[in-house]
């Protein structure tokens, strides 16, 4: 069964709870982010505690308190394939390993997984 007939099969709550079981397993902080215009789609508990976070807000706003894309920014010269970076945030004011994943989100929208893989200097 795809994914999208798992979907299909599941009300709003439901498909939040598989989502939250999927990205939670490894207790990192994942966020999904519309690469179009950088607005978060969904973050995982941990993101949420960690950076006080809503749904719908952009990622540079969260993670660099800025009100534009980073110059610098992963997830514009991403090509398909999985970047792995150490980049600063200013919201957590600590050099993070971040991992950022191109997806297809719902309704096939390009998105990136950002995840939070571990703090490694402030």
């Amino acid at each position: 069964m795809s994914f999208t007939e798992i979907k299909n099969e599941l009300n709003t709550e439901d498909t939040k709870v598989l989502i939250d079981s999927i990205i939670n397993v490894d207790k990192k902080a994942a966020f999904v982010i519309d690469r179009e215009n950088f607005e978060v789609l969904y973050m995982n508990d941990n993101a949420e505690k960690i950076f006080h976070a809503t749904v719908g807000t952009p990622c540079y706003e969260i993670f660099c308190e800025k009100d534009h894309a980073c110059i610098d920014c992963p997830m514009m010269k991403m090509t398909g394939e999985i970047i792995i970076q150490h980049r600063h945030s200013s919201a957590i004011d600590a050099i993070g390993k971040w991992k950022f994943s191109p997806i297809r989100w719902f309704d096939n929208k390009d998105a990136i997984l950002v995840t939070l893989l571990e703090i490694v200097g402030v």
